[in-house]
């Protein structure tokens, strides 16, 4: 009699603990594998943050249409040119420092101590680097094109936003992720177009301090990081098909090959006269492609980078 009662009961049980097991194992093994996705495209960051560098920075092509397209005549009206300096001067300290603190407090209500320390330290860490890779590791080779240029490889102002925002991406709670995602796109899409409309930096410096505070960011998150957010991960299933990014990339990197094609032999013959320079870049299909260029670029890279920060987390 009690081997009848006992038997049903220990097959329930043994049951139920093979199924959790079971289940265990395929979190662990999903873990595992966002880990290494993470981890290999990290790496493939680096590699491209390392060879925008080359192409754009060490070799005299690179410069030339860097340069060219900084200087494209682009006549901006004054409210822009204002806000984009207001942006850049008086609100990026106090965007990051108020960032930073709500990140923190977020992190304690949600008592998340080690979460929010690694956020805090990737914030930090992810400016130093830009600014060791700037002054101190790479340089710009003087080429004598119009002017004498200091490295300004990757943009500082860039890195501060793209890892205050996605700081945040990491540690808002589920249910705000995909707002603090479409929050996080247009805080760095702003911050990168008011760069080029300020003329404070080139579009490489914009694309490369993405690349490298991404790269950061699922470095470091593929090491420490050890649940995967599954919930989020169904939440949208939309929202890491990188299809439109890419495109935008895809039509920014054509209207440079465009730009070289049509324009680069008169830019290189007059590399050292400025005012030849500068009336090349001042026609109006060249600042059209200039213009295009800028915004597919940002626009495609700033989405890509979010989506893959988001997926991260």
């Amino acid at each position: 009699m009690c081997c009848k009662i006992i038997i049903p009961i220990f097959k329930i049980v043994v049951r139920s603990f093979l199924k959790n097991v079971d289940n265990f194992i395929k979190v662990e093994k999903r873990g595992i594998v966002v880990r290494a996705k993470n981890f290999l495209i990290s790496i493939f960051l680096f590699i491209l943050f390392v060879s925008l560098y080359w192409c754009s920075v060490r070799t005299q092509q690179g410069q030339i249409i860097d340069v060219s397209i900084l200087y494209a005549h682009i006549d901006y009206s004054n409210i822009l040119k204002i806000s984009a300096y207001t942006l850049l001067t008086n609100a990026t300290k106090i965007i990051v420092i108020c960032g930073v603190v709500i990140i923190v407090l977020i992190g304690v209500f949600k008592k998340e101590y080690k979460k929010t320390l690694l956020v805090v330290f990737l914030i930090l860490f992810s400016n130093i680097c830009t600014q060791v890779f700037k002054h101190f590791i790479f340089s710009y080779p003087d080429f004598s094109i119009v002017y004498s240029f200091k490295n300004s490889y990757p943009s500082g102002h860039v890195t501060l936003i793209a890892s205050v925002m996605f700081g945040f991406i990491l540690i808002m709670p589920t249910y705000y992720k995909n707002l603090m995602r479409y929050i996080s796109l247009i805080f760095i899409i702003l911050f990168s177009v008011s760069v080029c409309v300020a003329s404070w930096h080139k579009i490489s410096d914009v694309v490369g301090s993405l690349l490298l505070t991404t790269g950061i960011y699922l470095l470091f998150v593929s090491i420490f990081t050890v649940n995967v957010d599954n919930s989020f991960h169904s939440l949208n299933g939309k929202i890491y098909k990188y299809k439109y990014s890419l495109c935008s990339i895809f039509l920014g990197v054509l209207c440079i090959v465009a730009l070289y094609l049509i324009y680069f032999e008169s830019l290189e013959a007059n590399s050292r006269n400025s005012v030849q320079f500068f009336e090349i870049t001042s026609s109006f299909a060249f600042s059209v492609l200039a213009v295009c260029i800028k915004l597919l670029l940002i626009i495609g890279v700033s989405f890509c980078v979010n989506n893959l920060v988001t997926r991260a987390g």
